[in-house]
């Protein structure tokens, strides 16, 4: 946690459950779990010392809970439902804040070769009861994934989507494909958000996208991948390519056999903030005068208030902003954001 706080992230999201159904918390619904291991004589909680210490840094805490459970015995029936939301349940309850919870629509086989339909309605309304505050990404209502784990998202990445685009199903079906997968056809729509799209559309709804992609060539830590950690400069463009297009970033950080990040994964990341950091420490337009003959409330686009915002007039279709900067300045990049 105090590693991913020192690279500039804003929230950790822990792997409380994943495909193999053993939980990283002392749950009363499974004996597959932390107090059936030798760590801490089957005393310990990794849940309670995450949350723990993301309050310490100061970093929001999430969680992701695998629905898919290869040891659950009741998996692929009704009763699977039940101890789903029992273990929801137990971490939602138990932790503080949750501020994300992360669902993903990988739906395998069961220990009884069964599949399982899972009730995503009732593990949303539980969500809002007991964390109303909550974002519910990526099978959820709130934040959609992009659809791949490459950690690029589409060149026209649009927060603002019509409603009657939405996919879940889509997702369902090529989430947790690997790091390897990459859209096809209509990438789960290759335009999602532009003017063609809107104008025919039923309603809006504010959508943002998400991009997951691993550190490493996959999401576990495994010693032989020790040397293939991304480079920092690896993280800049897969940064440009995600938060730059609109996105939010998933930069997963799989822990070694000691429960820390390997000393090579903190080596990238601690070069990868220092270069963002100094690429955005200047705001060359900061004080700049800014004018805009066919929008309106230019002065919106530097006040810094998230609240505020410029918009075209109903009829253009083009749109010009000029800034007059206090001094001659080079620059490489612009910074744009979606109101």
């Amino acid at each position: 946690v105090r590693e991913a706080k020192a690279a500039g992230f804003k929230l950790v999201i822990l792997t409380a459950k994943h495909h193999d159904g053993f939980c990283l918390w002392p749950t009363a619904t499974t004996a597959h779990s932390v107090k059936s291991s030798l760590w801490k004589d089957g005393k310990g909680d990794v849940v309670k010392e995450v949350a723990q210490a993301c309050k310490e840094y100061g970093i929001s805490f999430g969680v992701y809970l695998s629905p898919w459970d290869r040891n659950a015995p009741m998996y692929g029936t009704e009763a699977y439902n039940d101890f789903f939301i029992a273990q929801l349940t137990e971490l939602l309850t138990g932790y503080g804040k949750v501020d994300e919870v992360w669902f993903d629509g990988a739906n395998g086989e069961g220990p009884n070769g069964k599949k399982q339909v899972y009730d995503f309605e009732r593990y949303y309304k539980l969500i809002r009861k007991l964390q109303s505050q909550a974002v519910i990404a990526v099978m959820g209502p709130d934040v959609r994934w992009v659809g791949t784990e490459s950690g690029y998202g589409r060149e026209q990445e649009w927060s603002v989507v019509p409603a009657n685009n939405l996919n879940p199903e889509g997702v369902a079906a090529n989430s947790q494909q690997g790091l390897a997968f990459k859209p096809q056809g209509d990438m789960m729509g290759n335009d999602l958000g532009s003017r063609e799209k809107i104008k025919t559309a039923k309603g809006l709804v504010w959508y943002p996208a998400e991009t997951d992609v691993s550190i490493r060539p996959g999401w576990f830590y495994h010693e032989k991948d020790d040397e293939k950690v991304k480079t920092t400069e690896k993280l800049l463009d897969i940064y440009y390519s995600s938060v730059g297009r609109n996105g939010v970033l998933l930069l997963n950080l799989p822990p070694d056999k000691r429960g820390l990040i390997h000393e090579a994964d903190v080596k990238s990341l601690r070069e990868w903030r220092r270069q963002i950091e100094a690429t955005f420490a200047k705001n060359l337009a900061k004080g700049a005068r800014v004018k805009s003959a066919n929008g309106r409330n230019a002065a919106a686009l530097l006040d810094g208030n998230y609240n505020s915002y410029w918009t075209t007039k109903a009829a253009d279709t083009t749109a010009v902003i000029e800034l007059e900067l206090k001094a001659k300045s080079t620059f490489d990049c612009l910074l744009l954001q979606e109101a």
